[in-house]
């Protein structure tokens, strides 16, 4: 797949800059193959396969960027949404065959792969009233999609048709389920009831946890694909994890509220990465890392590191002058990273190894080739010495004389016991 992504995003590099932690940050293109093209994007949403990216926003611009196409051009699409409202969230459908798009005034679409178009969800606004809807998430079984809204509303949708499930919730922020393995569970971040969670036959919890004041509130969510773990983040840098029970929800751990140290900008996205850890982007454009390895099922800690300082990221201003949306990282074998972020105004930015990274990895290269140059002569001069008929003759006489040596001192050691 990294290929594909350097494939795709093959394009004259506009503006690059070395990061601390040994990386290369280059604005390749913009989405649009134009920078001077008017987008405003809400969101971006990648399929289960990494390998296509629905993105959106104002005047009912919807996106389909494909890594499988090398042509850049043509792996770009515009797709005909035929509204004019913000599009705000989309959800791929765990089949990969179809995503769900939302946005304000009630607008329900349906992106449908084999034909490549979108279509309105039949019946949809008249069952939302046309709210302005702000999240949707299918869970991991594919039979239910939780659609949240600005105003404070769960709906859950099966089967072509919206339910009314939950409202007064403030606005919902943010809905993240479960991808691991026979388990469909949901989690719901909410501006005033905190956050809630669904049991995988699609029960609202009775419970609320992380319940918080009027100061701050929380603003995304995302969940682990190899473990029940959830990350919560939001304002005045606080973050959390939930670890969610298999059996009853509402028995789901939960940890402290905690700081993300060294920023003073709170978490507005968060993204998983290829090693199923969690990155976040705050709102002065820094990059942390959470490291949710350290989250077990009866543990639900986490720690947070720094990955991309925003003061390396405005260095690119000039070009992107926007807020990163999301991304996407994989980390290799090697300790390196590839990966891209897409801006709010629809720039590319990939992420590879710092060259000076390179140059290490090549110089320690130079120095293991130096070391096999003169190990290789010394193992050919020691099978010579270990056979030829001289030199093993001379070893065998001074192993001889060496043994004799310690046989004297051993019989004057012994008779000098004898005499006490």
């Amino acid at each position: 797949m990294v290929m594909l992504i350097i494939i795709t995003f093959g394009q004259v590099v506009t503006a690059e800059v070395e990061t601390e932690t040994g990386l290369t940050l280059k604005v390749t293109r913009h989405i649009l193959d134009d920078a001077a093209s008017s987008v405003a994007l809400e969101f971006a949403e990648h399929d289960q396969g990494r390998t296509k990216v629905l993105t959106g926003g104002l005047d009912g611009t919807v996106i389909l960027l494909d890594y499988e196409q090398e042509n850049s051009k043509a792996g770009v699409r515009v797709l005909s949404s035929e509204v004019t409202h913000t599009m705000n969230a989309a959800s791929w459908h765990p089949s990969g065959h179809s995503a769900l798009i939302v946005g304000d005034q009630g607008v329900l679409l349906r992106y449908n792969t084999e034909t490549g178009t979108l279509e309105h969800v039949e019946g949809a606004n008249h069952s939302v009233l046309w709210a302005d809807l702000s999240s949707v998430a299918w869970n991991q079984r594919g039979d239910i999609a939780w659609i949240g809204t600005k105003s404070g509303d769960v709906y859950r949708y099966t089967n072509d048709s919206l339910t009314s499930v939950l409202s007064d919730l403030g606005s919902v922020q943010d809905i993240a389920c479960l991808s691991v393995f026979l388990r469909s569970e949901c989690m719901f971040v909410t501006q005033n009831s905190g956050i809630l969670l669904s049991d995988r036959e699609g029960t609202i919890s009775s419970k609320e946890w992380f319940a918080i004041s009027e100061s701050w509130n929380w603003l995304t969510g995302v969940c682990a694909t190899d473990r029940p773990v959830c990350v919560i983040a939001g304002g005045d840098t606080k973050y959390a994890t939930i670890v969610i029970d298999s059996v009853d929800v509402n028995n789901s751990q939960a940890s402290e509220v905690a700081n993300i140290m060294g920023s003073g900008a709170p978490v507005i996205d968060l993204f998983l990465t290829q090693e199923k850890d969690v990155m976040g982007v705050t709102s002065d454009s820094r990059i942390v890392w959470f490291h949710t390895s350290d989250a077990e099922y009866n543990d639900p800690g986490t720690d947070v590191y720094p990955f991309i300082e925003g003061s390396e990221l405005r260095e690119l201003n000039e070009i992107i002058d926007s807020q990163i949306l999301t991304g996407w990282m994989n980390p290799t074998v090697d300790g390196d990273f590839h990966g891209w972020m897409i801006t709010k105004n629809g720039h590319i930015v990939v992420i590879d190894p710092s060259v000076s990274g390179g140059l290490v990895s090549a110089t320690g290269s130079t120095i293991v080739f130096l070391l096999v140059i003169i190990a290789v002569p010394g193992t050919i001069l020691g099978l010579l010495w270990m056979y030829l008929p001289g030199p093993r003759r001379w070893a065998a006489e001074r192993r001889k004389r060496k043994r004799g040596k310690r046989g004297e001192r051993i019989a004057a050691e012994t008779s000098r016991r004898g005499k006490r």
